[in-house]
C-alpha cells in the first residue's frame, strides 16, 4: 500500500480531515482484531460457489455492481486518487477515477477506519475482460488517507472457470490469496450446475508499515479466520 510521509496539514486541510473523519465515524462499524474477510464474488451471492446462482457473463458483474448502495462519505476522503485503473467503454480502454468507485462497508479495525471500495474493472494477462473489484482505503482516526491498496478482492471469468481473489484483513495485517473454481457438472446448455473445490493459487501476506499495508520479508504467516466474511446480501 503506497503512501508517502508530508509536512503538517495547513488549517483547511484540517477541515477537509474532520468532515471525512465525521462521515466515517457515522458509516463505521467496529469489528475485532481477528478482522473481516473481503471476497467480492461473495458479496452478492452464495459462497462457495453454486453453479446454478454463479454469473459466468458481463452482465451478472453489472447488475451486481448496480444493486449495491454506496455509503454517503464525504467527498473530502475522496480528494485524492485512490487507486491507479482501466475501464473498457466497449471499445477502448479509459483511466477510472474515484467517481467510479462505490464506498459499502467501512471497518473500524486496529486504530484506523478501513473503508471498501467497489469498481468495475478490466483485466488482461490470462486472457482479457471486465471483472467486479474491492478495493482497500484505510485513514487515520482524524480522517487523513494512510494508504489504499487495490484489488484485495476480484471476480472475473476465463474459459468456463471462475477466478476470484479474496482477502483476510485482520488487526495483524492482510493475507491475500487466489481462487480458481473450475467447472465439475453441465447442464447440456453450457450452464455450470456443479463447481470442483477450488485451486489455491497463491498467498501473499502484507502487514502495517505506517503507512498502510506493505510486504515484510521474514514475519510470521498471519492468522487468519476465512468463515468472517462480509456480505452485501439481504
Amino acid at each position: 500500500m503506497e503512501g508517502s510521509a508530508s509536512s503538517a496539514p495547513v488549517q483547511s486541510d484540517v477541515k477537509s480531515f474532520a468532515a471525512c473523519a465525521a462521515s466515517l465515524a457515522a458509516n463505521a462499524t467496529p469489528v475485532p482484531e481477528s478482522g473481516f474477510a473481503v471476497n467480492v464474488f461473495g458479496l452478492f451471492k452464495s459462497y462457495p460457489p453454486r453453479g446454478s446462482e454463479s454469473g459466468m457473463d458481463d452482465a451478472d458483474l453489472t447488475k451486481s455492481f448496480s444493486s449495491a448502495s454506496p455509503l454517503s462519505l464525504s467527498e473530502q476522503c475522496l480528494q485524492s486518487n485512490l487507486f491507479d485503473f482501466d475501464l473498457h467503454d466497449g471499445s477502448e480502454l479509459n483511466r477510472g477515477g474515484n467517481s467510479d468507485l462505490k464506498p459499502v462497508f467501512v471497518w473500524s479495525l486496529n486504530g484506523a477506519y478501513h473503508v471498501v471500495f467497489l469498481r468495475n474493472g478490466y483485466f488482461t494477462g490470462e486472457g482479457e475482460g471486465n471483472e467486479l473489484v474491492a478495493s482497500l482505503a484505510v485513514y487515520d482516526l482524524d480522517g487523513a488517507l494512510e494508504g489504499s491498496l487495490d484489488r484485495v478482492s476480484s471476480w472475473r471469468t476465463h474459459e468456463g472457470s471462475l477466478l476470484l481473489r479474496e482477502s483476510c484483513i485482520v488487526g495483524a495485517g492482510i493475507s491475500r490469496r487466489e481462487l480458481a473454481f473450475d467447472p465439475d457438472v453441465r447442464a447440456p446448455d453450457g450452464r455450470v450446475v456443479k463447481y470442483m473445490s477450488p485451486d489455491i493459487q497463491g498467498e501473499q501476506m502484507m502487514y502495517p508499515d505506517g503507512r498502510g499495508y506493505g510486504f515484510v520479508e521474514g514475519r510470521q504467516k498471519i492468522d487468519c479466520d476465512w468463515s468472517n466474511y462480509v456480505s452485501l446480501q439481504r
